[in-house]
């Protein structure tokens, strides 16, 4: 059996989360961490190209959490000529865990774990109080219990396409951002803006409001008024515009059960939902 003669002696990489970049010579116990670091990577779940409907979330990040125990293993077994210095495998690997993969699983994973749980047992309700949330966290607003404009403009595009994704997977796409903004627009709204006559449809067609003519002030449901449970209206869930109290910049609604949720659509034009 005739060896590749190449043999990697000069390291040169560029770093994930903003840690920069490193270059340096590495002997064969680096290299050979350095491999089985790299097969520990390439063949977990969650950096595999998943169709939407494939995989569970809390997999690929449960698979995650893991890499530290199986890093601490290889380190381990290499012993200290792996190096602790930012210019090594060790000190490389270290950086990685604790400055970039700590803290993004520290931020997502519980919440967006928790989500796709009460989702998977249809606790709709649960999952409707976990989605608000998680917004209100996202923002910095979990103390104010509510969002102003400026909140949902700095709503990350990616949790909004996440939770949107979690909703239609377990709901089997009867609930949603993405169902909501597809109702919204059908009724003759645009995304961003409130007309009153189009968003009385909208609500009543996602059955936030009673079909009755109250007129837009009557006829509006109350939280402990929705349903919770796939018998419900189509886009009738998550309800974040009750929960949230959505303040709109010129409308003052948050002494009622009416809240500007067409806000929370301007969001949905900017992250492509």
């Amino acid at each position: 059996m005739t060896r590749d003669p190449a043999v990697l002696k000069k390291v040169s990489v560029s770093l994930p989360f903003g840690l920069g970049s490193a270059e340096w010579e590495a002997d064969s116990t680096e290299r050979h961490a350095a491999w089985s670091l790299y097969v520990e990577l390439v063949t977990r779940i969650s950096v595999q190209p998943l169709q939407e409907d494939e995989g569970i979330m809390r997999e690929a990040l449960n698979s995650l959490y893991s890499l530290f125990g199986t890093t601490r293993e290889i380190l381990r077994e290499a012993g200290p000529d792996v190096g602790a210095s930012h210019n090594s495998v060790g000190g490389l690997a270290i950086a990685v865990l604790n400055q970039g993969l700590r803290p993004f699983l520290t931020k997502w994973h519980p919440n967006l774990e928790e989500l796709e749980k009460q989702l998977s047992l249809g606790k709709w309700k649960l999952a409707d109080s976990v989605t608000c949330f998680h917004l209100l966290q996202l923002v910095g607003r979990t103390n104010e219990g509510w969002l102003g404009a400026e909140d949902i403009d700095r709503l990350p595009c990616d949790d909004i396409h996440r939770i949107n994704k979690l909703w239609l997977k377990y709901s089997n796409e009867r609930f949603g951002f993405s169902v909501q903004k597809e109702i919204y627009i059908g009724t003759g709204n645009i995304l961003g803006k409130l007309n009153k006559d189009a968003y009385k449809l909208f609500v009543q067609k996602v059955g936030w409001k009673k079909q009755r003519d109250w007129g837009f002030s009557g006829g509006w449901l109350s939280y402990d008024d929705i349903t919770f449970d796939l018998a419900a209206p189509r886009g009738h869930l998550p309800v974040v515009d009750k929960r949230l109290r959505i303040i709109g910049e010129k409308l003052h609604w948050r002494t009622s059960n009416q809240y500007d949720f067409s806000l929370l659509t301007r969001r949905f034009l900017t992250c492509s939902l």
